[in-house]
């Protein structure tokens, strides 16, 4: 059975196509009226590069890499679901401190696709 991502983490430089390829060959295949939430997530983290990530039709959030767990929870957090919380989620990266965040319940139940 095929499984739609609720979000996708895109990372933007992959052999073959590009993330910014990537996400436009999703946004052409988006049904009218849906939306695919897609966070960049790239170590080429120039301005221009990120207002190309960022031009409307395209990607939702920029995240530079090497990734702060909570601004990436953040974005997830915005882009998926404002409601109740579920409590006791925690997210910790290799060498960042222990730490909880609330997230929308929604979001503890996440389907995220990362294309890397």
């Amino acid at each position: 059975a095929e499984h739609t991502p609720d979000l996708v983490l895109m990372d933007c430089q992959m052999p073959g196509m590009d993330g910014l390829e990537a996400t436009r060959r999703i946004r052409a295949a988006e049904p009218a009226g849906s939306h695919l939430p897609i966070i960049a997530v790239t170590a080429f983290a120039t301005s221009t590069y990120r207002d190309q990530c960022l031009a409307p039709g395209m990607m939702d959030r920029f995240v530079a890499k090497p990734v702060n767990t909570l601004e990436l929870l953040a974005c997830i957090k915005q882009l998926l679901a404002v409601g109740p919380t579920a409590s006791g989620i925690t997210q910790r990266a290799v060498g960042e401190p222990h730490v909880s965040v609330p997230v929308p319940a929604q979001a503890a139940h996440a389907r995220i696709l990362l294309v890397d």
